[in-house]
């Protein structure tokens, strides 16, 4: 695993009217030497400030929630029964005055129940927190 610091740099900056000195900070790969971050040139104002903005671009990128969104849609297609009866129970339940977390937790629990009635083979691989959240009608 490489293991990677912090290192200052001085940097000299002029204008028309005066040139002044700047210490930034740069993330260098401690085996190499080789600068893997340094802020596109301009180095970062404080090592902490550096560490952080490497440790996000190093943060893996989620395409999940997408691919879960479709997972789910395709699914209740597919049921589209229990889509319009869930649809129908929202709606009574928005007449009758429910919040939004009760509904939630209505929508949660049709889902919870219809599942338990499918077949093995059938049933989703995505949770019930899931379909509430990527579910549309």
């Amino acid at each position: 695993m490489h293991e990677f610091s912090a290192k200052p740099f001085t940097v000299t900056q002029s204008d028309d009217y005066r040139q002044w000195e700047e210490t930034r900070w740069r993330i260098v790969n401690t085996e190499t030497g080789e600068v893997v971050d340094d802020a596109q040139g301009y180095g970062y104002k404080t090592a902490p400030k550096a560490y952080a903005a490497f440790g996000y671009k190093q943060k893996p990128k989620r395409k999940k929630p997408l691919k879960l969104a479709k997972t789910v849609q395709a699914w209740a297609n597919k049921h589209s029964d229990f889509s319009e009866d869930l649809s129908d129970l929202i709606f009574q339940a928005l007449k009758a005055g429910n919040s939004g977390q009760t509904i939630g937790q209505l929508i949660m629990d049709a889902y919870t129940k219809y599942v338990a009635t499918l077949p093995a083979a059938e049933q989703p691989k995505f949770s019930a927190a899931d379909f509430r959240r990527h579910w549309t009608t």
